[in-house]
């Protein structure tokens, strides 16, 4: 799963830009969801907090757009 976000991300990059790793966070957000192979682990576990509260992927991608106030990432 980290090869194929990597992937993501690095395709996420703005042409001529490929020596930044740094990508808008809505891009990068939207890009993952709609990934073929994102879409079929939206609903795995991809997060558990020091609760041992589980996260899916869907939730995570919602709560980075919800909470993360840089438009860079």
């Amino acid at each position: 799963m980290l090869n194929k976000l990597k992937e993501v991300f690095d395709n996420c990059k703005e042409r001529g830009q490929e020596h930044i790793d740094e990508v808008e966070t809505t891009e990068l957000v939207a890009s993952i969801a709609e990934d073929e192979y994102f879409e079929k682990e939206m609903n795995s576990n991809v997060r558990v907090n020091i609760d041992d509260v589980k996260e899916t992927l869907e939730n995570l991608l919602h709560r980075i757009l919800k909470t993360y106030k840089e438009p860079i990432i």
